[in-house]
């Protein structure tokens, strides 16, 4: 594609996958590729709406994992500013073009994390902006909200095979990518501007406070307090005993997954 200035990174697995990617709102912009890593495709044929599209580029891959799926999306981000994804986002032509302009606005920013719209629930954000290094104690991001210069991350920056998906830890992948862009120095900033619709439901949202989930919880908290993690983990544990597990249960999963990592 000629004058590209912005990928498109979605991740899909799957026969339900790619169909689920061919169902949802992918406008045409000038200089925007949308880039689609197909994992497990069992040699299917490309629906109709994505083959016929010439901004579309779909990759196969016989393997799983969703960290290493955003790995191979890494692999294949060509463009000046890159826009992770998955197979139920959609977006509109203003705000990806808002994307670009955040970027103009901001030589100085490696990464920025942005905002979506959602009939599921109301994600509560701030209406300023800041540096993730001084962010508020209740902001999280999710992996459909980040962005990037490719000079920020390409061969410096990658997914942590250890974690999301089909790997050994259920979720966390864009936690250890934000940990590893933080210790490579990248400047990472909040815009609060929306940039794409999510309607589904995330696994944060769907395992809660299972024992995966606390399991990976405690060793994202590890990799990015190796020091203090015990004595987070013991606020943890008090401050969620009462929902559905005891104090010494929900230490004890936190432990084994800080023991894991």
């Amino acid at each position: 594609m000629e004058n590209l200035r912005l990928d498109v990174l979605i991740s899909t697995y799957g026969a339900d996958g790619i169909a689920r990617v061919a169902s949802h709102h992918h406008p045409p912009v000038e200089g925007v590729r949308y880039v689609v890593c197909w994992q497990q495709d069992n040699g299917l044929e490309l629906p109709e709406s994505i083959a016929s599209r010439p901004d579309f580029e779909v990759f196969r891959y016989n393997d799983k994992g969703s960290a290493r799926n955003r790995n191979h999306t890494l692999e294949q981000f060509k463009a000046p500013i890159g826009m992770l994804s998955d197979d139920d986002i959609d977006y509109v032509a203003e705000e990806i073009e808002g994307v670009l302009r955040a970027y103009e606005e901001r030589p100085g920013v490696d990464m920025i994390f942005f905002k979506f719209h959602s009939k599921a629930y109301e994600k509560k954000y701030c209406d300023f902006e800041f540096d993730l290094r001084h962010a508020p104690k209740f902001y999280y991001y999710c992996n459909f909200e980040m962005t990037f210069r490719r000079e920020a991350v390409k061969d410096r920056v990658w997914f942590d095979e250890r974690f999301g998906l089909n790997s050994p830890f259920l979720a966390g992948e864009e936690d250890m990518f934000v940990l590893r862009a933080l210790k490579q120095g990248n400047v990472i900033h909040f815009v609060p501007q929306y940039i794409s619709r999510h309607d589904g439901s995330t696994t944060s949202d769907r395992e809660g406070e299972s024992y995966e989930m606390l399991r990976t919880r405690g060793a994202v908290l590890r990799a990015f307090h190796p020091l203090t993690f015990p004595a987070r983990f013991i606020i943890h544990a008090f401050r969620r005993q009462d929902r559905s597990r005891g104090f010494w249960e929900f230490f004890k999963i936190l432990m084994r997954g800080a023991g894991e990592l």
